[in-house]
């Protein structure tokens, strides 16, 4: 190759021209596979076996690392680039064949280039602010959690997926906060939820939505501590209601402000809420029935009562003023109603009459009284019910003390009396009289009446004496007329047809005749007898002189 030091003024015209001949053969070649000498420094040569510029730098042939401008470059195929390193190692630029003119446009600015091949070199300064759109990232795109760091920030995570974590523990819950690992949500086991605070399971949920406060649940809301378990429902001051309970105490359900109310709801909050019971800021428990509340309830309990105000024992029985009720029902105590009588229980329905059960303290007898606290009078009855129909009374006892048994009592004017439906039996408190009478009693202006249509009978008893009258058939209502038929004075004389004693005879008959009706023959002279016996056959009269001695008169007819 050529000698780039010739020609030269020594040269001869021979070796001239061949000298300046292999000068031109290795511009033709531009150097590429030359071995010339004295090549000018800087020289620029293309080397086919590299494929590459090279520039001589006096003594070897280096990579051309100087910058060229190109207007504009028009290539067919692929651009190879070496790199900084001359080896086998190159990069290609190679343009898939275009359907029409195709431009790509560099950026004024400096930076690398990035491909779909390259790895960790795309910057957030690369991307604008909202050219990434929801559109851009593939359906099936996975961000590892090791990605988002430190955190989402103040941004709002939304999904319409589903958020998955790890189970967790109540040490290391799932579900943390900033700086307070150890407290948050996890899961204690499949289809369970629990939340821990200080690294201790506090709130539980298990897979039959029973819910467990300080404890795995086994009611629908259980709730449990080592202490005391406290539930407070209330406002943002004092707490309103209030259950608490634990070991060694009774549970405790307690109410901050007025009255505590329990009902029924058939509305969400208090919409449809009906009242039926009410324990108010006295201790007052009323339950309200068909009351209304806080006014008229049908059972009350006064905060204020005594001791033992009503108890109901194991065995069901019922004690008023009692702990210790000795039958199903037993009232103690009593309020004087009237003198020495305790009234116990009284039956009313809202004024009037009512019915008392008490004692007489001062003579221990136990009573049952009609009172009339509206100050009218008040009549006690009694009434069976036969089996059949409606009930029937049976026994009256009248604000006067008359008594009627199967009828009410005829108003009698001086006496008490105990009446049917036809017999009377009076008497009178202060006097000696007694009477039994049939078909008659006596009005308030003491005149003898007919209850019936009918005959009137009497039978008295006064100082000692006893009294028979009869009256014949009368009509209802109207005075009675007696006839004093038989006497028993109080000396034992028995006055028949008299009212009063004549001659001092035991037997005394006002009238005409005498009749033994029945005849009788004493068997002898000495039959067994008592001395005063009269008796009669058809032929004889007898009569007892001493005891089993007997005498007798004939009878002749004339």
């Amino acid at each position: 190759m050529a000698n780039w030091s010739n020609p030269q003024l020594t040269s001869t015209y021979t070796n001239f021209l061949a000298e300046v001949k292999d000068r031109d053969v290795d511009l033709a070649l531009q150097f590429d596979g030359t071995t010339s000498t004295n090549i000018p420094t800087n020289a620029i040569r293309w080397d086919s076996s590299a494929n590459r510029w090279k520039k001589w730098s006096g003594s070897v042939w280096g990579e051309l690392t100087a910058t060229y401008a190109l207007t504009a470059l028009s290539l067919t195929g692929s651009i190879t680039f070496e790199g900084a390193t001359d080896d086998a190692y190159e990069t290609t630029l190679t343009v898939v064949d275009p359907t029409a003119d195709r431009t790509i446009t560099l950026p004024n600015v400096t930076g690398t280039v990035v491909t779909t091949g390259d790895s960790g070199t795309v910057t957030s300064t690369m991307i604008a602010d909202g050219t990434i759109v929801n559109a851009d990232v593939n359906a099936s795109a996975a961000i590892a959690g090791t990605k988002i760091s430190p955190d989402f920030g103040a941004q709002t995570v939304t999904t319409t997926g589903v958020f998955s974590a790890a189970l967790g523990t109540a040490g290391a819950p799932s579900i943390t906060f900033t700086g307070d690992v150890n407290t948050g949500i996890y899961s204690p086991g499949a289809d369970q939820v629990a939340i821990s605070t200080g690294g201790t399971g506090r709130v539980f949920v298990d897979s039959a939505g029973k819910v467990g406060i300080g404890t795995s649940p086994s009611a629908n809301l259980h709730v449990a501590t080592t202490g005391n378990p406290e539930i407070l429902i209330g406002g943002t001051q004092t707490p309103i209601l209030s259950f608490i309970g634990g070991a060694g105490s009774d549970p405790v359900l307690g109410y901050a402000v007025g009255s505590l109310r329990i009902g029924t709801v058939t509305g969400v909050g208090a919409t449809g809420f009906t009242e039926h019971l009410r324990v108010t800021a006295t201790g007052d428990v009323n339950i309200k029935g068909a009351g209304t509340a806080g006014s008229t309830q049908a059972v009350s309990f006064s905060g204020s009562a005594p001791v033992d105000s009503l108890v109901v024992t194991s065995a069901g029985s019922v004690g008023v003023g009692t702990a210790s009720p000795g039958t199903t029902v037993h009232a103690l105590g009593g309020n004087v109603w009237s003198g020495s009588f305790y009234e116990v229980g009284r039956f009313q329905k809202t004024a009037g009459t009512a019915v008392s059960l008490g004692y007489d303290n001062a003579a221990y007898v136990a009573t049952i009284g009609a009172y009339s606290h509206d100050g009218t009078a008040s009549q006690l009855s009694f009434w069976t019910y036969p089996g059949s129909g409606s009930a029937q009374e049976r026994m009256r006892l009248d604000a006067s003390g008359n008594l009627g048994l199967g009828v009410t009592p005829s108003a009698w004017g001086f006496r008490t009396a105990f009446q049917n439906q036809l017999a009377a039996l009076s008497g009178a408190s202060g006097s000696s009289i007694m009477e039994l009478t049939a078909n008659q009693y006596v009005d308030v202006g003491a005149t003898r009446r007919y209850i019936a249509s009918a005959a009137a009978t009497s039978y008295a008893q006064d100082s000692g004496a006893h009294y028979w009258h009869t009256a014949p058939s009368g009509t209802a209502g109207n005075p009675i007329t007696f006839t004093q038929a038989m006497t028993l004075d109080a000396s034992g004389r028995l006055l028949v047809g008299a009212t009063s004693d004549s001659g001092g005879a035991l037997l005394q008959v006002n009238g005409d005749r005498i009749r033994i009706a029945t005849a009788k023959t004493p068997a002898s002279a000495t039959a067994t007898g008592t001395t005063g016996e009269v008796c009669w056959d058809a032929d004889y009269v007898y009569v007892c002189t001493a005891t089993n001695t007997w005498k007798r008169a004939a009878i002749a007819t004339w």
